[in-house]
């Protein structure tokens, strides 16, 4: 059962100057190993925007199975390629204005 720690585990001041994701591995894996230590079987999933995206944190993760999650910064590549993965996986229908869910009655 899903459920999210709303204690806040980590917070940094530092400078305008210093990239925002500088020490996050550090500070990620002390936080990851208090909550093991509790629940070992737990699955961790970590929720960041992009100015964390970076090789080392999302190697750290994969290495030490915690699932990642990062917000990215709107672009035209981006959605481009969001469009591109929807139309191609968008069902093929005689009614394209129309989406049948089986969930949902008819009326």
């Amino acid at each position: 059962m899903p459920f999210r720690i709303k204690r806040r585990r980590v917070a940094k001041l530092r400078r305008a100057n210093a990239d925002a994701s500088a020490g996050a591995v550090e500070e990620i894996a002390r936080v990851v190993a208090q909550i093991r230590e509790r629940w070992p079987q737990v699955r961790i999933v970590l929720r960041a925007d992009s100015g964390f995206t970076r090789n080392a944190l999302m190697s750290w993760c994969e290495t030490n199975d915690v699932d990642f999650l990062f917000g990215l910064a709107k672009n035209a590549r981006l959605i481009e390629t969001i469009l591109l993965v929807a139309v191609m996986s968008a069902p093929i229908t005689p009614y394209p204005h129309t989406c049948h869910n089986p969930g949902v009655k008819e009326w």
